[in-house]
């Protein structure tokens, strides 16, 4: 048969996928969230360690539903696991990270199409998967296109290069030439991946530069970064053509071809003692990537090998296909769940959210301070807050944290940082801390009147619905008040 040929029966398969050649994703979604908690072990920690965290009971379960979906691919675990998933992610947020999100993202669309095609569910929730990683990549991108980003003083891409340079000796930040270079193709390369992706012709191209670039940011031996690349590895594959399924699926299956009638339990067995594994590292103190990050490493690097190598067969038979439209086959009951993936990648410059809305270090500064962003200015303001700065507290005390760090903290993050406090000692508004009053605030706002002098002044959030919903899904994060916006990680205290 001639590679036209090839060409031409490709294209047909193409537009009618078999619910088998999408197998494997049964397997990478819940390992994405085993990385996930792996990576984000705390609540699970504690309650491995005899301090049981209703949080922590519950990633337990997610954890338990992902070894078991991988061994029973039914869409009635998968229903159940991304439920609870979409729970817990719920009950923490606002402090969540952005690969936290998108997963739960993911597993809300996965949830969706299992509910309205059943045996079908991953060959429907591929299109809604594609839209999500285009609009959160894009989203990621363009905040990069900012002032402090470019500049290699304090780009986010300076600090992970210096990270990784450390590896080898190397301190990208002592050298002007290397930090550019850094920050450069950064950028260079987080553009160009969705743009490859959405070119039907390039797209297997795409799907390669981005997971080698993800995959060589996941060597971080400081950040340990394989929660977030975990999370966007299966979400670049579903760009793949059909073939790649086919093959990624037979490779899943014959991993336990060796093991005669007991096969089919090879591979969940072998997730499950990667579970206990973690298990035994939380409850032994240990540091918490000692399995995973290895694990990682292997298996991400197993996905590179057969990502290069369908694209070498490609190359060496003269058949590269050209993968259906984006929107091919989007059901419709998906759509809101897209339309809240775009609000969400919009939020920033709506000033109606700066945490996780695909913006993770990106020196992006879009509330109080003026925009630094290159293209967008000017931004909607839909929402306002007064900030204030912690000008003066005890050494000791946790919101010390932000004295003389140069930032503006949104007065409602410390008003539930008041009621969380409350809650945690008892529930009532009796005083919690007898030092707060000694937690004094420089008001960067004028709303009119006498403004509270210190945090124990200020009256904390109360639990009405409408009070929960804007601190769950409206939440900002500090603001970095310097001319030229830092990379600022850490959450502090209060967010």
């Amino acid at each position: 048969m001639t590679s036209a040929q090839d060409t031409v029966d490709q294209s047909v398969t193409e537009r009618l996928p078999t619910a088998e050649a999408y197998r494997w994703y049964a397997v990478a979604w819940p390992l994405s969230i085993l990385f996930h908690l792996a990576g984000n072990s705390d609540f699970i920690a504690a309650t491995v360690n005899g301090s049981v965290h209703g949080v922590g009971v519950l990633q337990i379960v997610v954890a338990i539903l992902a070894v078991a979906l991988v061994a029973f691919p039914r869409p009635p675990l998968g229903v159940t696991l991304a439920f609870v998933f979409i729970v817990v992610t719920v009950i923490k947020a606002p402090r969540i990270g952005n690969h936290e999100l998108i997963l739960a993202l993911a597993s809300l669309i996965l949830l969706v199409s299992a509910v309205i095609s059943d045996r079908r569910w991953l060959a429907t929730a591929f299109p809604g998967l594609r839209w999500l990683l285009v609009i959160a990549y894009i989203s990621i991108a363009f905040s990069k296109l900012n002032s402090g980003f470019f500049d290699s003083s304090v780009s986010c891409a300076v600090v992970f290069g210096d990270e990784m340079g450390n590896w080898v000796g190397v301190r990208v930040s002592s050298n002007r030439v290397l930090s550019e270079f850094v920050v450069w193709t950064t950028a260079i390369t987080e553009l160009a991946i969705p743009v490859l992706l959405v070119i039907r012709r390039w797209r297997v191209v795409g799907v390669l530069l981005a997971l080698s670039f993800h995959y060589v940011l996941a060597l971080d031996p400081s950040s340990h970064v394989y929660d977030f690349t975990s999370t966007l590895f299966p979400l670049f594959l579903v760009f793949m053509p059909l073939g790649f399924h086919e093959r990624l699926s037979k490779a899943v299956d014959s991993i336990g071809g060796r093991f005669g009638r007991f096969g089919p339990l090879a591979l969940p067995a072998a997730i499950a003692a990667f579970v206990v594994a973690h298990g035994v590292v939380l409850a032994s103190g240990w540091p918490v990537w000692t399995v995973a990050y290895p694990a990682w490493l292997i298996v991400g690097g197993a996905v590179v090998v057969q990502a290069f190598a369908y694209a070498v067969g490609l190359v060496r038979s003269g058949g590269w296909p050209s993968t259906e439209r984006l929107a091919a086959r989007l059901a419709w009951p998906l759509i809101p769940v897209i339309a809240l993936v775009a609000l969400n990648g919009l939020a920033p410059y709506l000033q109606l959210r700066t945490a996780a809305a695909f913006n993770m270090y990106s020196n992006l500064e879009t509330v109080h301070v003026d925009s630094n962003h290159f293209l967008v200015r000017t931004t909607a303001g839909l929402r306002t807050s007064d900030v204030v700065v912690i000008t003066a507290a005890p050494n000791d005390h946790p919101l010390a944290h932000y004295v003389d760090r140069g930032v503006a903290i949104p007065v409602d993050n410390l008003r539930h940082y008041l009621r969380l406090q409350s809650f945690a000692a008892g529930g009532d508004f009796d005083p919690i801390d007898d030092r707060l009053d000694e937690v004094k605030l420089d008001w960067l706002t004028t709303a009119g009147g006498e403004q509270p002098a210190s945090v124990a002044e200020l009256d904390p959030a109360d639990m009405s619905w409408g009070e929960m919903i804007s601190y769950k899904l409206g939440y900002r994060r500090p603001v970095d008040l310097q001319t030229v916006p830092r990379c600022l990680r850490e959450w502090g205290p209060v967010g």
